[in-house]
């Protein structure tokens, strides 16, 4: 990893955690001035492993542009292949929509705490 000055790294998180907010203030309005002609169950929170796996890029780009997110995308899918078989043994109804529902609700959570990880694994090695 290069050696950035904490100050860089400091800004860096607070400009993604601005973004993030305006992202999903923006896309609030819209979902609101668009009102019935927007999807009701589309949150802004399903942006976030999109915003989230750029994030983690960003923060783990090291000189030899090699990041951490491979690994991270690697370990959601694996967990996606182990949820849908625990899926498919333990609902009696099988739906394809609800698991992928549940399957993108927990990915949410998995690419922020995979995002937070990452600011202390990297900020560690640069404070």
């Amino acid at each position: 990893m290069d050696i950035i000055n904490p100050f860089s790294f400091l800004a860096l998180i607070l400009f993604q955690s601005i973004f993030t907010f305006i992202v999903s203030t923006i896309f609030n309005a819209i979902k609101k001035s668009f009102g019935r002609h927007f999807p009701t169950n589309f949150n802004s929170s399903d942006l976030f492993p999109f915003i989230f796996g750029i994030y983690i890029y960003q923060i783990s780009l090291d000189k030899h542009s090699i990041s951490f997110l491979p690994q991270v995308l690697l370990f959601w899918l694996i967990f996606g292949i182990l949820f849908g078989i625990i899926y498919l043994l333990r609902f009696k109804e099988k739906s394809i929509l609800r698991y992928y529902k549940l399957f993108w609700k927990m990915g949410i959570v998995y690419m922020f705490i995979a995002w937070i990880i990452t600011i202390i694994t990297y900020g560690y090695q640069i404070l």
